[in-house]
């Protein structure tokens, strides 16, 4: 053979050899950094479930402080009832009322429905993959099984050892949920991200043979009919959760970095995408505890429609005079803060009142049952002082009346014996009117 043939030939098997070492082959175990990609996805799908819950409490803590906030103002304005309130209290303590009332209202409304659909469907994600990556495990031997011990063909994850010891994050979480805002790592709000981000060609998920039935071609899956296998291509069949698929001739992955028209071929992923959005859903709250704040505040323009330019609350006609009409109200940041909070806060509670001697500040009373009997002291007093008053107007009212004849003679005979005079004259005046009118009344 001549040299150049021969060197012809040694290329061509080289290349032969290459191709075929790099051609994808069915039955390989899937990469661990896969496998357990696959699992940083669950975990993330616990994270939804977490954030989802934090959300769903989220607006009871402002909700309650504002509830508060209006009962404290309210004990104040009745303790304190010399002066009207001003434009400034009216539109201030109604905004407590109005945040208490959102809070409520986020329960009333679609925000809770929508959380708890996240969960659900982060958690069907969950499952769908937990319980694949769990089965593969324990159905696999240090020979055959899915799920490579490495990333280079090494031995798979035999079922003997315990996935807590091979990957903690693989083994499904059965405790309690608790509230936390923690961001998802492996599912963005676009898509997959971090190392199951991209397409993943065939050959690039699997290597190292090991019997991985799994992994088939989709013309010959090995998961039915035991050897040969059996052609479902036309089905175009996928596994865990629908995040691989099988191709004609192994297993591979779609670009799923970005899924938002991919509802219908790869509805777990899509939907795990959404709740990560979804489990966001809360009650947006403002901080106006100063002046400026208050002045660029969306929540606070109802309120100060109604108590400052005495519109509707919904009228937004006149909303670019607001700033300056809460700068004319309140006229400095101090006493903005005053009426804010520090008047209220610093009202000073004898122990009488608070039963707590610890308790000496209006500020101070958090339990809302206190806050009630607080308010109903406050508003018992300020109604038996109305009604002192009323009885004094009364009297008075009587005492500059003119007096008749009889009450003349009637105060004579108890008060004005000293006056016998004018109390005997009395006395004569009223016996000719009766005599009178007894003789009109037998003339008819």
């Amino acid at each position: 053979m001549p040299k150049a043939t021969y060197a012809l030939v040694v290329q061509t098997l080289l290349l032969v050899s290459q191709v075929q070492q790099v051609q994808p082959t069915a039955g390989d175990a899937i990469k661990k950094k896969y496998w357990t990609a696959l699992c940083d996805i669950a975990v993330d799908a616990d994270k939804i479930a977490a954030k989802a819950l934090h959300n769903l409490q989220q607006p009871a803590t402002p909700g309650a402080e504002s509830l508060r906030n209006m009962l404290r103002a309210l004990v104040y304005n009745l303790a304190n009832n010399t002066e009207p309130t001003s434009p400034g209290e009216r539109m201030i303590w109604s905004h407590f009322a109005e945040e208490a009332s959102a809070a409520i209202d986020f329960y009333k409304g679609d925000k809770p429905a929508k959380l708890i659909t996240a969960v659900r469907d982060a958690a069907r994600a969950n499952g769908a993959i937990l319980d694949w990556i769990n089965t593969q495990h324990k159905v696999s031997t240090s020979s055959h099984g899915c799920l490579s011990g490495g990333d280079s063909g090494e031995a798979p994850a035999a079922g003997s050892a315990g996935m807590a010891t091979i990957d903690a994050k693989c083994v499904p979480n059965w405790t309690t949920v608790t509230a936390e805002a923690a961001a998802t790592t492996a599912v963005g709000t676009q898509g997959l991200q971090g190392t199951l981000g991209g397409q993943k060609g065939e050959g690039e998920l699997a290597n190292g043979g090991h019997g991985c039935n799994s992994n088939s071609a989709n013309s010959a899956v090995k998961l039915l009919n035991g050897g040969t296998g059996t052609s479902v291509a036309g089905q175009s069949p996928t596994l865990v959760a629908g995040i691989f698929k099988l191709t004609g001739t192994s297993m591979a992955m779609d670009d799923l970095s970005n899924v938002a028209t991919k509802q219908t071929t790869h509805p777990y992923v899509y939907h795990i995408v959404q709740a990560v959005k979804t489990a966001g859903e809360t009650l947006a709250t403002e901080d106006v505890s100063t002046i400026d704040r208050a002045k660029t505040s969306n929540s606070f323009k109802s309120v100060a429609r109604v108590h400052l330019l005495g519109t509707k609350a919904t009228d937004s006609r006149r909303d670019t005079e607001i700033p300056d009409k809460i700068q004319t109200a309140f006229g400095s940041p101090d006493k903005y803060t005053a009426i804010y909070s520090k008047n209220v806060d610093e009202m000073p509670l004898t122990k009488k009142l608070t039963h707590d001697p610890n308790l000496k500040k209006l500020g101070e009373i958090t339990d809302i049952n206190d806050l009630m009997r607080l308010y109903f002291f406050f508003s018992d007093r300020l109604k038996s002082q109305v009604k002192d008053m009323t009885g004094q107007l009364e009297e008075a009212k009587r005492n500059q009346a003119p007096k008749s004849a009889e009450d003349k003679e009637k105060e004579c005979n108890t008060k004005g014996k000293d006056k016998q005079d004018e109390c005997n004259k009395l006395k004569d005046q009223c016996e000719f009117l009766t005599k009178t009118a007894k003789m009109v009344k037998s003339a008819h």
